[in-house]
């Protein structure tokens, strides 16, 4: 086994190993025993908290073409349909910047993508991602009572702030410019 593919084995371990500490984690054979699918080689990990899914296919190469990308959007889509998953995202997590038309693919299907040939800091920032991601999972129930309890008690100006700082496409909630908004005087009548 070339020291390359020795690295890009490493970097799968210590990506799994941190994901477990937070959520439930699959490798990519765990992810085709899952689904019955041997087919389904384009992920290298799935991590899933409550109803999100996130996809994660790493490299630790020279290059990566478009036949890559396509196998690991290919079969990340293919379980987002059986499963009709809603609340799902991808990362692709890479020692070089994809190729032209493989980082179009990714950028069109709003794929997170992660470049760093710091073995390491390409762990982290993986790691960092996800929990970031899944740190949506903890305050989104929460946060939807909240903005129940708001409406009856009539705060309009606090749930528009809130709405501010939600960013229901990246799904995520902006709390640094949440708490600027919460001390910026509200003038009542």
């Amino acid at each position: 086994m070339s020291l390359e593919a020795q690295l890009g084995f490493a970097l799968e371990i210590k990506i799994h190993e941190k994901l477990v500490n937070i959520c439930s984690a699959y490798r990519e054979n765990e992810i085709k025993k899952l689904f019955g699918d041997q087919s389904l080689n384009g992920v290298d990990h799935l991590a899933i908290k409550g109803n999100r899914y996130i996809f994660i296919q790493d490299k630790w190469k020279q290059s990566v073409c478009q036949q890559e990308v396509s196998q690991f959007l290919d079969c990340a889509m293919r379980i987002v349909e059986k499963l009709k998953l809603i609340d799902y995202h991808l990362i692709f997590v890479t020692k070089t910047t994809p190729t032209k038309f493989a980082l179009k693919s990714l950028e069109e299907k709003s794929v997170h993508v992660i470049v760093s040939n710091d073995h390491d800091k390409l762990v982290n920032l993986c790691y960092n991602e996800v929990d970031r991601i899944l740190g949506f999972v903890k305050c989104d129930i929460k946060l939807v009572e909240k903005l129940e309890d708001l409406k009856r008690l009539g705060d309009a100006v606090l749930i528009e702030n809130i709405k501010l700082c939600l960013d229901t496409k990246k799904r995520t909630f902006d709390i640094e410019l949440f708490n600027k908004l919460k001390a910026i005087p509200v003038n009542k009548k």
